[in-house]
């Protein structure tokens, strides 16, 4: 589970809940899942891969389906610019009206990605310009598509990523000593999760830190945590469930994300509503979400991040968080799925009209 994954669970669920009947068309190279199953009161449709690399993995089976299939469908919602399943999806669309996340970050997430972003880039303007409308999860977002897409900056819709406060909020927070730093996320280079090893021998000992994720930087991590001689100081926790993440925002003193890309900050946003204090890399999206929604519990920390300047934002973070800040108000996902399932409607509408020659 990442942000692009809980922004799909949410919608799915809540728009369910709205009425609406909701498959979710998936790719996969677990084959121990099974193809098709229903959770949450939506269908889960899972097919498998037939290029099952980090770099642009891809299914033909999802696209084949979905195209034997569209007329079952009034909209389809495509996310991802950065994965062929978003491609293969407005492609199989035929004449459904089609509505793209597009979670977007403008480069890849390693040099190989980035080298194929470039030839990728053709594909990728087709795709923005098929939509009928397109859902940015934040203005940083929106603004570097218009810079790269300029022609569909009219179809462009802002709709934040949302935070179930319920679940943080009734969580109990793990009885810990020490000041708890937490970093979540995939275990990837770009999230940049050795700095935040690195600043830990700046900190004093009454600092801990607990990495949670998996992925492919899981062993450097490890190798640098004991390279360093931090021993228990550094925990990599792995996938945890709802519940468990949930008591270790409660938990947490500071969260960290020093991601050099980022659509939005689900995590920080948790993180904040757990109670924690936040110190961001300072990328677009996470400059709007310390503008927005820190008040008064954010650092932003420039790149590169050295061991000092970050140990001393991490440092200043903890005791912002001791004193009295205005309450964070955030978004629901409830709120968003209402945006959303009010755009799905009016696109619909304005497709049935314009083929039927009706004016907007």
């Amino acid at each position: 589970m990442g942000g692009l994954e809980t922004h799909v669970l949410e919608l799915a669920t809540r728009l369910t809940r709205r009425g609406f009947s909701v498959d979710v068309l998936t790719q996969t190279a677990d084959d121990s899942l099974p193809a098709t199953n229903a959770q949450g009161g939506f269908v889960v449709r899972r097919f498998p891969l037939v290029v099952a690399r980090d770099n642009y993995a891809l299914s033909l089976e999802l696209p084949r389906y979905l195209a034997r299939n569209r007329a079952r469908y009034d909209l389809i919602h495509v996310h991802n610019y950065h994965a062929l399943a978003a491609l293969g999806g407005a492609l199989a669309a035929g004449n459904r009206p089609v509505v793209f996340t597009p979670h977007y970050h403008g480069v890849g997430h390693s040099p190989m990605r980035s080298a194929l972003h470039r030839p990728y880039r053709v594909a990728g303007r087709w795709l923005f310009h098929r939509a009928d409308r397109v859902i940015c999860v934040s203005h940083a977002e929106k603004a570097l598509i218009e810079r790269r897409f300029p022609q569909i900056g009219a179809r462009i819709e802002v709709i934040p990523n949302g935070v179930d406060v319920s679940d943080l909020t009734a969580a109990e927070p793990f009885q810990l000593q020490e000041q708890v730093v937490l970093t979540v996320g995939r275990l990837e280079s770009y999230k940049n999760v050795d700095a935040v090893i690195g600043a830990m021998t700046r900190l004093d000992e009454s600092f801990v830190l607990r990495i949670v994720g998996e992925g492919p930087d899981g062993a450097r991590l490890r190798s640098r945590a004991g390279a360093l001689g931090l021993g228990p100081r550094v925990e990599l926790l792995g996938r945890l469930d709802r519940a468990s993440l949930c008591r270790w925002y409660r938990t947490a003193a500071v969260y960290v994300n020093l991601s050099s890309q980022e659509a939005f900050g689900i995590g920080a946003l948790e993180a904040l509503a757990g109670g924690a204090a936040v110190v961001l890399s300072d990328i677009p999206a996470h400059l709007e979400v310390a503008e927005h929604y820190a008040k008064g519990r954010g650092r932003v920390v420039s790149t590169p991040h050295s061991p000092e300047r970050l140990a001393d934002a991490i440092a200043s973070a903890a005791r912002d968080r001791g004193e009295d800040t205005p309450a964070v108000v955030l978004p629901s996902w409830d709120v968003v799925a209402d945006k959303t399932a009010g755009l799905y409607l009016s696109t619909i509408e304005r497709t049935h009209r314009r083929r039927h020659g009706e004016a907007p």
